[in-house]
């Protein structure tokens, strides 16, 4: 199925703060850090990337004890593209969700048995957020200048639409999982976590 977009003016944000049919394979990981989440519902972590080299990708994969939920980002020649990789067990759909500062500017939805491209921004996001609810997801990776609600971001989709964005999220439709254990960073250039939180809000 093709990715399906549309354009909304007036939408919250929600819970969380407020396509191509591949995906690009990792990169040769350098550095791992490893957090326990400890089955907390809600993460929120901020980092520090040194910048990727162009082909290099990393990971940021959420343990949910029967697999991993991964997104990806990866340096291309248009900049760092963002991805969802599913692994064994597979979401139904994957709803993505494109956020200018708690307003939704474009949603796409797409099968969840194949690797979902957001699109790609100049700049790699610089923290990754989740929220766990009876088995339903929502991780994202945000734009944010450490939550300082910066300036937005210029991002394109796979149409080659050009949007502002502050927030890219993924929500995992039909994916029941247990709760979540821990986060891993996986990386081909050092990655230096400057803030988590969960179970409750970083700030």
């Amino acid at each position: 199925m093709r990715p399906r977009y549309s354009l909304l003016a007036l939408a919250a944000f929600g819970v969380l703060f407020a396509g191509c049919d591949t995906a690009p394979t990792a990169s040769d990981t350098a550095e791992t850090v490893r957090l326990d989440v400890q089955a907390a519902p809600t993460g929120d972590v901020l980092y520090d990337l040194t910048p990727l080299r162009q082909g290099e990708s990393f990971d940021v994969a959420l343990d949910v004890g029967v697999d991993d939920l991964t997104l990806r980002s990866t340096r291309t020649s248009a900049g760092y593209e963002l991805a969802y990789v599913p692994g064994e067990i597979k979401p139904e759909t994957v709803v993505v969700s494109y956020f200018a500062h708690g307003v939704m500017v474009a949603q796409s939805t797409t099968d969840g048995g194949e690797p979902v491209v957001a699109g790609a921004a100049a700049e790699g996001p610089d923290s990754w957020h989740y929220v766990w609810r009876d088995g339903s997801w929502i991780i994202a990776k945000d734009y944010n200048n450490d939550l300082t609600n910066g300036d937005t971001t210029p991002f394109t989709l796979p149409s080659g639409e050009v949007i502002e964005v502050s927030d890219v999220t993924f929500t995992l439709v039909g994916l029941d999982t247990p709760a979540p254990q821990g986060v891993r960073f996986d990386a081909p250039q050092p990655v230096d976590v400057t803030a988590q939180a969960f179970g409750r809000p970083l700030r």
